[in-house]
């Protein structure tokens, strides 16, 4: 009878340390794949030992972070305890997320710009206004145009799936208030914002998914189908036709649902079906092919993605103002590291495109640098 409850005890003590060793294991000799962590995930990089980092407590505090963040099965635990959090308590571990009513997923940035709670005040949007208006007046005698985007929102398309706690309007919106003070100048507006939330209930296609922070794939082409005829309008010509070949209802692709894979669940919940065009540049021969910038958010980048770029002799993607693309599909290719009045040189027409949760910001530094570079 002792032998056989030592034997069970051995038995559980080697598991016991199997378990423990098994993290060790799996970090210096990795054996089992893990899926990699996604979004704003925070990866350390061994610190370098300098006896002065030795006696302060930086080295010991810096290995600390990167042994937490580098151990063995460290993305399959951190899935594990999101998907605990998100199952049982609907509580997701992924910075600003908020989870609305009928299974919308929101971000809280978005909120916060349809309850005005991010308001930068009449004062400065007035300033910013008055700044687009000379830098327009400036271009047009320059033969290019600047054209204000406004990308819809989806916490102010779907206000109803909010949580009610958080359906707090504190004051006017910025994107309100630069609607309104732009219709008083000559800057060329396109308003997707109020567009899409005037499409609600009639398209046929989703805005957005419930999963997903941009709008939907198929909203962006409806989107660039309606720029391209706008750059007719302002180049005075026709540009080469973007035909929708075909249209088919699929699983829906990472960037439709690109807030639920940022929750880095241990079992994604099933995707949802979405919309999507097959497009094809045709009738280019004797059509006019404009240069354009377009200096945006991430909103943009769906669009750009949708590589339509046989409508235009050139065509560029300043990321936040900050990356530059098509440059950085090969090489990191950065602002700060061109000559802007140069590069503006290069184009026929200048887009600012921004979503609301992000208008408070707007620009990200491009219309200071206009501004200088054309009123010294």
């Amino acid at each position: 009878m002792k032998t056989r409850v030592n034997i069970r005890y051995n038995i559980l003590l080697t598991i016991i340390f199997l378990i423990i060793c098994l993290p060790a294991l799996q970090q210096f000799v990795p054996w089992v794949s893990e899926r990699a962590l996604q979004g704003a995930v925070d990866y350390k990089s061994p610190p370098a030992f300098t006896i002065q980092k030795w006696f302060t407590g930086d080295f010991q505090k810096e290995q600390e972070d990167f042994l937490t963040s580098e151990f063995g099965f460290h993305n399959t635990l951190v899935r594990l305890n999101n998907q605990i959090s998100y199952s049982l308590f609907k509580k997701p571990h992924a910075r600003g997320v908020v989870v609305g009513e009928d299974g919308f997923l929101f971000e809280q940035i978005y909120i916060d710009a349809a309850n005005g709670v991010d308001f930068l005040g009449r004062d400065s949007i007035e300033s910013v206004v008055k700044k687009l208006g000379e830098i327009s007046d400036t271009l047009k005698k320059l033969n290019k145009h600047l054209v204000i985007c406004f990308a819809p929102g989806k916490a102010s398309l779907y206000q109803e799936f909010v949580p009610d706690h958080l359906k707090v309007r504190h004051n006017r919106t910025n994107f309100e208030t630069y609607k309104e003070l732009l219709s008083k100048t000559t800057v060329s507006v396109v308003d997707f914002h109020t567009y899409f939330d005037q499409q609600k209930g009639v398209a046929d296609y989703d805005i957005y998914l419930k999963n997903g922070i941009h709008w939907s794939t198929y909203a962006a082409w409806v989107a660039a189908d309606s720029l391209t005829h706008y750059y007719e309008y302002l180049m005075k010509g026709k540009l080469p036709t973007v035909n929708c070949k075909s249209r088919s209802v699929k699983t829906a692709s990472d960037s439709d649902q690109d807030i639920l894979i940022g929750l880095n669940l241990l079992w994604e919940p099933q995707r949802e079906v979405a919309l999507y065009p097959y497009l094809e540049v045709t009738d280019t021969l004797g059509k006019i092919k404009p240069s354009i910038l377009v200096i945006a958010d991430s909103y943009y980048r769906t669009i750009y993605n949708l590589d339509l770029d046989g409508c235009f002799r050139r065509s560029a993607f300043w990321y936040y103002n900050k990356q530059v693309f098509p440059e950085s599909r090969t090489r990191l290719t950065y602002t700060k590291d061109l000559s802007i009045k140069d590069e503006i040189n290069k184009y026929d027409i200048i887009m600012l495109m921004g979503t609301d949760g992000t208008m408070r910001n707007f620009g990200w530094g491009a219309i200071d640098t206009l501004y200088r570079i054309y009123f010294p």
